[in-house]
């Protein structure tokens, strides 16, 4: 019997040692500071893409963080991103970086946004994770409607 007993013990230790560790909260394949967590995004009648996105932690100095717009087919348009810390973060102990993209008054009615964060050139983390019905699955994104109200969630 404490044979028995002691056999299961050896065991029950071994398959502690041997699980896998938890993973970090998120996604992305770096540092919290390159976890996108979600992004508040709006598209003005004047054709101003302005989208804060949301980081698990502060944003750091070594990853780089990118912001796209396309058409509903997937197409890049309008200039590159102008990025900027004008933003708060959504939790107290988060981060976020904001992007303003200028389409003017004649860009489309409908667009798609996506962001990623990089590190050493390989992408840590990809925002939103699918996309919507209105933006090509191939690359994911979400829409924006021109002067629709604004959104938030669904972008982590």
């Amino acid at each position: 019997m404490k044979r028995l007993l002691v056999l299961a013990l050896l065991a029950l230790g071994l398959t502690i040692a041997l699980a896998p560790a938890a993973s970090p909260a998120g996604d992305a394949k770096g540092p919290p500071c390159s976890n996108i967590t979600n992004a508040d995004r709006v598209y003005t009648a004047a054709g101003v893409v302005d989208v804060t996105v949301f980081l698990q932690k502060p944003a750091c100095e070594s990853i780089g963080y990118s912001f796209f717009v396309t058409d509903t087919s997937g197409n890049p348009i309008g200039p590159v991103a102008t990025q900027d810390a004008n933003c708060a973060p959504e939790t107290p102990d988060g981060g976020c970086t904001h992007f303003v993209v200028d389409l003017g008054s004649s860009g489309p009615s409908t667009i798609c946004i996506s962001a990623t964060t990089e590190k050493n050139n390989n992408v840590a983390d990809l925002a939103p994770d699918v996309s919507d019905q209105f933006c090509p699955a191939t690359s994911p994104s979400v829409s924006l409607v021109k002067s629709g109200s604004g959104a938030s969630g669904g972008f982590g």
